[in-house]
């Protein structure tokens, strides 16, 4: 039969290696939630940056497009003010060439041309500042669609999760105290 002391001094063993074990896998979980946190910090900044790039690629792209139809609507309204200066020119040249009439209602006419040369040309102006103000405003929302897309995403705060090496060599200690003097007060009850 087995003495108090060696009950007490194998329930002693037992209860400190229980609770160096039980350390042990504390620090090994604490470990592995480390190594899970930063792969996740590392997938989530990755995929940011991808975010990014696909944004800025997206955003320059669209401007571009914007930019070569403004430039189409630039060329566009210079041969429209071009055909109006050679309609308005072409029309003066048959009607001195048609009319023998006096100084005076040719100066008229020739106003009268030189005036709708000059509406048609202010329209199309107008037309043009109009389409590059709407360009403007298109290039702007593309930049503004681009940061709120970078902005709304909801960013990853890595918390350092590795683990407390005093904190679990505490809780073993303390396992192991706690086992020692219920060891004590076995082999106590055991030596009566």
């Amino acid at each position: 039969m087995a003495t108090p002391m060696a009950m007490a001094v194998t329930s002693l063993v037992i209860a400190a290696a229980s609770s160096v074990a039980s350390g042990i896998q504390s620090y090994q979980q604490g470990k592995a939630q480390a190594a899970y946190q930063n792969a996740m910090a590392e997938q989530y900044r990755q995929s940011y940056e991808q975010q990014a790039k696909a944004t800025a690629q997206e955003y320059a792209n669209q401007s571009a497009a914007e930019r070569v139809q403004q430039m189409q609507e630039k060329t566009k309204a210079s041969m429209e003010i071009q055909e109006a200066q050679k309609e308005a020119l072409q029309k003066a040249g048959t009607m001195m060439a048609s009319t023998n009439a006096a100084g005076g209602t040719l100066n008229y006419l020739l106003n009268d041309y030189t005036r709708q040369e000059a509406q048609a040309k202010e329209v199309f102006r107008t037309q043009y500042d109009m389409a590059t103000q709407a360009a403007s405003f298109s290039m702007e929302a593309y930049k503004n669609k681009a940061q709120n897309r970078l902005d709304s995403r909801d960013s990853y705060t890595y918390v350092d999760a590795s683990p407390n090496t005093a904190m679990i060599g505490l809780t073993t200690a303390l396992g192991i105290g706690s086992a020692a003097t219920n060891s004590y007060g076995q082999y106590k009850s055991w030596s009566k």
